[in-house]
């Protein structure tokens, strides 16, 4: 397609044919209705009350997700926790918070040396290998190192044991009064995961895509031979891994708590990576949408602004292709400016109204210092009035006109 009108055409018309979210969504995600607030920022927590001044009435909560990283403190510490999440939850609730979306990990394992250290013997009964076994694994069998550098190390999201971790700090945030999950770093290493459970799966996939007719279990070496055989085949492999996981999780969630929610960070970290980064940590929004109550992206340049040279910086065309790709999920961003998550309260108006005018809700971050909460929230919160007082006129919603043709060059008269 050399023509550049039939290139813009055929891009104004994916963008025209994007889905509206399902209707059947809970009305607490509905478009105006829905307020989204992360209630902590690195050593600023719980500010469940700075998220409901602020017009919020969704959060998404540390509670019992801090330990997890760590392996767990001891049996008193995590009593203690479990005691102060139920606390903070409940309080949030009676206040006005609506729905509590706890926080976990999807792969991380932080200084592994220690993880393990205050298992009681019943709970590590549970797992047939050490978490030093269960990590993302290189062509030879070797751990891959975190891309986060540091004490980080990737967990594999096929790995039963640690869908076996991670299924038991599920039941911890329901328990303790969340209302669903939120998984952060749903991720594969760029370089694939060649460990015994992933090349099982992969064997599985080779067969379904018609690569792969022989019967049975086969050596790993030799499954690993084929997945360099087939990188194409491999890469699309590693894209639905995260799928497999969150439905797991999500089944899991729904056998304690029937109506809970389950939701990824999705990444997005710049909205020019939506076509690369299932080549890179296997985010494929596409995939993770089918297992998702809801899709959370996170942009950490988009935010909508003016900029001094002129430049204006919008969001609206990728909440489009957000939409035309996440099966008809409600669509949540948290978009920044250049990685700075204290955005000034005018601006976060602004993405509220954006995000609002495009079907899909904002997600905010009022983790702020003690001194800017009141004079913050007092700027935000009319904008969440406004979006709240008009949610009949913000869901269900469509376009004026399906497709719009832009003339390329000058008309002749």
């Amino acid at each position: 397609m050399a023509n550049p009108f039939l290139r813009l055409a055929a891009g104004m018309m994916l963008f025209a044919l994007w889905a509206h979210p399902l209707s059947g969504a809970p009305r607490e995600l509905r478009v105006g209705v829905a307020g989204h607030a992360f209630d902590h920022l690195g050593s600023i927590g719980e500010q469940a009350e700075a998220a409901l001044a602020s017009g919020a009435n969704i959060i998404y909560v540390s509670g019992m997700g801090g330990p997890a990283y760590l392996g767990l403190t001891s049996v008193e510490a995590m009593a203690r926790q479990r005691q102060a999440a139920t606390t903070y939850l409940r309080n949030a609730k009676r206040q006005g918070i609506r729905l509590a979306i706890g926080y976990v990990c999807a792969t991380s394992i932080v200084k592994l040396e220690t993880f393990d250290q205050n298992w009681p013997v019943e709970f590590r009964a549970r797992f047939h290998l050490p978490p030093s076994a269960w990590r993302q694994q290189d062509r030879h069998g070797n751990p891959l190192p975190s891309w986060y550098g540091g004490d980080y190390q990737p967990a594999c999201m096929n790995n039963p044991d640690w869908r076996a971790y991670e299924r038991f700090m599920v039941r911890q945030q329901l328990e303790v009064g969340c209302d669903g999950v939120f998984f952060d770093n749903p991720t594969v290493h760029p370089q694939g995961c060649y460990c015994p459970y992933c090349m099982d799966k992969f064997a599985q996939f080779l067969r379904r895509e018609g690569l792969l007719s022989a019967p049975g279990a086969q050596p790993v070496n030799t499954l690993r031979d084929l997945a360099d055989k087939h990188p194409a085949a491999f890469m699309r492999f590693r894209a639905v891994t995260a799928r497999d996981f969150l439905a797991d999780m999500r089944a899991y969630a729904r056998s304690i708590k029937p109506a809970a929610l389950i939701t990824a960070n999705n990444s997005l970290n710049s909205a020019d990576a939506l076509y690369s980064q299932c080549r890179t940590y296997a985010y494929n929004i596409y995939e993770l949408s089918k297992a998702e109550d809801f899709v959370i992206v996170e942009d950490m340049s988009s935010q909508p602004r003016a900029l001094p040279d002129g430049r204006v910086i919008e969001y609206g065309p990728t909440y489009k292709l957000l939409h035309a790709i996440s099966h008809g999920k409600p669509v949540v961003a948290v978009t920044i400016a250049d990685g700075d998550y204290h955005t000034p309260a005018q601006l976060v108006r602004l993405a509220m109204a954006e995000a609002a005018a495009n079907d899909a809700s904002y997600l905010s971050w009022p983790a702020w210092p003690e001194k800017e909460r009141a004079p913050m929230s007092a700027v935000i919160r009319p904008q969440a009035d406004f979006l709240r007082h008009n949610t009949e006129l913000l869901n269900g919603t469509r376009a004026r006109r399906d497709v719009v043709l832009f003339q390329i060059g000058r008309a002749h008269v």
